[in-house]
């Protein structure tokens, strides 16, 4: 209901109205009839107003993607997240200014997206941070890694350290190896013809 979520119901009040336990996407519990409930006439503790400055921010949107993939089961990337386990931890779950806290104080930027460090892991302080795309690009589940010099590395980060610098692009490089089944080797080395 709005902000509000339902936990338990607690007693019905003189005129017979049910009256409800709630928490507040803030984290507040406050009590509410289910009459407002049910009309819209109560959406929160009485934060809203505050946190509706922010529904637009790009960090609520972040909060409420990561919640709806997890937690939403018509949300088009369930299959992804909640189907396969992955769940957002009870504290960012039920508070919004839990979570902005904590992105704010871990090196939240406009210009990052939030990564699970395990990608098989939930969202949950400790295997969360904000990150560029090339290190989101790097840390997905279907990633093949490649020994090389002594490196394991995504063909993509070969690609960056060894080949770029010779003139020989990602494209080209993953073209060689996967397409043409070249070595890696010859993949990275071999001139271009026309440059």
């Amino acid at each position: 209901y709005g902000n509000l979520v339902a936990l338990n119901f607690l007693r019905s009040n003189e005129k017979g109205t049910s009256i409800w336990l709630c928490r507040c996407d803030c984290g507040n519990e406050i009590e509410v009839s289910y009459n407002n409930l049910k009309s819209g006439n109560t959406k929160s503790c009485g934060c809203w107003h505050e946190k509706h400055s922010e529904s637009k921010s790009r960090l609520y949107k972040c909060w409420q993607g990561m919640k709806s993939r997890c937690e939403y089961k018509k949300d088009n990337n369930y299959h992804n997240y909640g189907a396969r386990g992955i769940s957002v931890c009870n504290e960012w779950s039920n508070s919004y200014i839990s979570f902005r806290n904590w992105a704010v104080n871990n090196g939240y930027k406009n210009t990052l997206t939030l990564d699970r460090i395990d990608v098989n892991g939930n969202y949950e302080p400790l295997n969360c941070r904000w990150a560029t795309d090339e290190i989101q690009q790097n840390n997905r589940r279907n990633n093949v890694y490649i020994e090389y010099n002594g490196e394991k590395l995504t063909l993509r980060q070969i690609a960056k350290k060894y080949s770029e610098p010779k003139g020989i692009s990602y494209k080209t490089l993953w073209g060689r190896y996967k397409k043409l089944k070249w070595d890696l080797e010859k993949s990275i080395n071999t001139p271009l013809k026309y440059k």
